[in-house]
């Protein structure tokens, strides 16, 4: 699955609520996961990000830009997202950390990407994941 461009409806168990100020050029979009750059600010999370933040609560846009000039506010909740069909979080991982993929998907324990959050259940359409215990 491609990361999103757009808001995405996401279902989510509530948690806390932080503030990370947004890095240049950065989009971050409502119910995605937001991760953090090489220098701490927020950006859509990928493989590349040096960590995952949260669940971004609103859409922003920081085009054009410099670092910190726009805040984003993000949740550690716990999510329901996409499993990665090439490294796929199986029932065998059920308590580990995923691995961040994209803005909306998680890979097994051991791939490429910082931790995403405990895997609390797996089925064949997603994957549920606790952002609370972001290690």
């Amino acid at each position: 699955m491609a990361a999103a461009t757009e808001d995405r409806k996401t279902s989510v168990k509530r948690g806390s609520l932080h503030y990370h100020e947004l890095a240049a050029d950065a989009v971050v979009y409502t119910g995605t996961l937001v991760g953090a750059d090489a220098n701490g600010y927020a950006e859509t999370a990928d493989a590349g990000s040096a960590a995952v933040l949260g669940l971004a609560t609103e859409t922003l846009s920081n085009l054009n830009g410099a670092n910190g000039d726009l805040g984003v506010n993000v949740e550690r909740v716990r999510v329901y997202l996409e499993n990665d069909g090439t490294n796929p979080v199986l029932q065998e991982h059920v308590g580990q950390q995923a691995v961040v993929v994209d803005n909306q998907t998680v890979g097994a324990p051991g791939g490429a990407g910082a931790n995403a959050g405990r895997i609390e259940s797996v089925d064949a359409n997603g994957v549920w994941i606790d952002l609370a215990d972001l290690a």
